[in-house]
């Protein structure tokens, strides 16, 4: 049994989005365990991508990079967000009822 607890939060909707705060809390002595994502999801293209990760953005492809983001930040996020879904779902710490249902009753 997991002591991780995931939380999922819808901050807004609109006819074609939906943004979601995904946390992740558990084990006080290990806070590398602890992140809290926000996610987009567009409903028409069934696509979701990260907007921030612990509450730093990534920055527009038009401004110049700081030292502190990498070239291929956002990347590196969302295929954070697909390896951690799987891994959730996986694992059995969360199921993917508990999003569909958190998706369909907003």
């Amino acid at each position: 049994q997991s002591s991780l607890k995931i939380n999922f939060l819808v901050l807004s909707k609109t006819k074609h989005t939906i943004i979601l705060e995904a946390k992740q809390s558990g084990d006080k002595k290990n806070i590398h365990s602890n992140f809290v994502l926000r996610i987009q999801i567009s409903l028409d293209a069934k696509l979701a991508e990260v907007l921030s990760y612990q509450g730093e953005k990534p920055l527009p492809f038009f401004m110049n990079q700081s030292k502190r983001q990498s070239f291929d930040e956002k990347l590196q996020q969302n295929k954070f967000l697909t390896e951690w879904l799987e891994s959730i779902f996986v694992s059995g710490i969360s199921g993917k009822e508990q999003i569909s249902s958190l998706l369909k009753n907003v």
